[in-house]
């Protein structure tokens, strides 16, 4: 039954996409600048207090970087004395120093914090030594639409500014991109019942797409429930045509607020980097990629442009240049799946080979074709 009402709910994300994807506005992947750097709050300013949140600070990383929050098991060896190496420079600031948006975040009582900026090639061979994947700076803007259950009471997350606040700093500690939608209008349908109903998933879908995210994630968060078999339910859908076979379902158990939302961030950027993070003990592989609707040399210079900002691609060249088309070369990081699954997220372009209601119609193991899309 539960198998049968999953096959119902994608069928209704695929019909619903299809309908209103050819006029709506381009989804945005956005670039995330505070990977390599992270603030930790210090009591004072020794080297043996500096050596000990540098070791912090750097695992801090590590977890943004693979979207992986085991990721510190994998390096036994680290040492607060041999970190500092990895370290570009490091600053100390007291609150009044603060930017403006960090005192809001944090407040006013916040103590002085070291701001550790690492070398992001030196983290990435970490990385690669030890065969973990990377997850790029280019990553999905996610809209949270979430029902909150607190003392048989129902209400939208962004409605309790203690929740959203939470979310918000444990999102940037796990290096997702949120948009947080307004307050208003309340969503009437999300009821209070442990599953995901249809309608539901039509509104986030259509909330996500008017806000320009490439993720709507749905669900219900149950606060302090005494029940451990109580568990909160969750779906991650795309808001584009070409992705909706990327829909994911998961749960998790049903906690305290700081924990409910620590575990919910955590499974997310699990799932993201799973999606889009470049795995090193793969090899490379050539590909070819064909854009259509290319009519300008501006046109052209803006896709070899955003093709160069991928960091999985190792080689860029193109191939043939027509009055509509492009062809380029690529050598990627990976395989033709980590390149597809990036261009799903991007702007720019849209996958060609996309029919609403079958799906994607015979995909090449060695070409790719996707349509030009300009910006509105």
């Amino acid at each position: 039954m539960r198998a049968n009402r999953c096959i119902k709910l994608y069928a209704v994300v695929r019909l619903f996409i299809g309908l209103v994807g050819c006029c709506s506005k381009p989804v945005y992947a956005v670039l995330v600048n505070n990977l390599y750097d992270v603030s930790i709050p210090v009591a004072d300013q020794t080297i043996e207090t500096r050596q000990e949140v540098m070791l912090t600070a750097l695992k801090q990383v590590l977890v943004k970087v693979s979207g992986d929050i085991n990721i510190a098991a994998s390096y036994p060896q680290l040492q607060p004395d041999s970190v500092s190496q990895l370290v570009i420079r490091y600053d100390y600031q007291d609150p009044d120093q603060f930017p403006e948006a960090q005192k809001l975040q944090e407040g006013a009582a916040s103590q002085r914090q070291l701001h550790i900026y690492f070398a992001p090639q030196s983290v990435n061979q970490l990385l690669k030594s030890v065969e973990r994947p990377i997850w790029g700076q280019e990553r999905p803007l996610i809209m949270p639409l979430i029902a909150v259950y607190y003392q048989k009471r129902l209400t939208l997350l962004q409605q309790d500014e203690s929740l959203a606040k939470l979310l918000t700093q444990s999102a940037k500690q796990m290096g997702i991109p949120l948009r947080i939608p307004d307050k208003q209008p309340a969503f009437s349908a999300m009821r209070q019942a442990q599953t995901i109903w249809s309608e539901e998933l039509v509104w986030a879908i259509d909330r996500a797409k008017q806000h320009h995210a490439a993720y709507a994630l749905l669900g219900r968060l149950k606060l302090q429930n005494t029940d451990s078999s109580c568990r909160n339910d969750w779906l991650l859908i795309p808001t584009t045509q070409q992705a909706t076979d990327m829909i994911i379902r998961w749960q998790t158990p049903c906690l305290v607020a700081s924990q409910a939302i620590a575990s919910i961030t955590q499974k997310l950027a699990h799932q993201l980097a799973k999606l889009d993070a470049i795995a090193f003990n793969e090899q490379q592989q050539d590909i070819v990629l064909t854009v259509k609707q290319v009519y300008t040399l501006k046109d052209y210079q803006k896709i070899s442009q955003y093709l160069k900002s991928l960091n999985v691609v190792q080689q860029l060249r193109l191939e043939s240049l027509t009055a509509s088309q492009a062809s380029f070369y690529l050598s990627v990081l990976g395989n033709i799946a980590t390149l597809r699954n990036i261009l799903n997220h991007g702007q720019c372009l849209v996958r060609h080979d996309y029919d609403a209601t079958v799906g994607v119609v015979h995909p090449d193991e060695n070409n790719l074709v996707y349509d030009y899309q300009q910006a509105p």
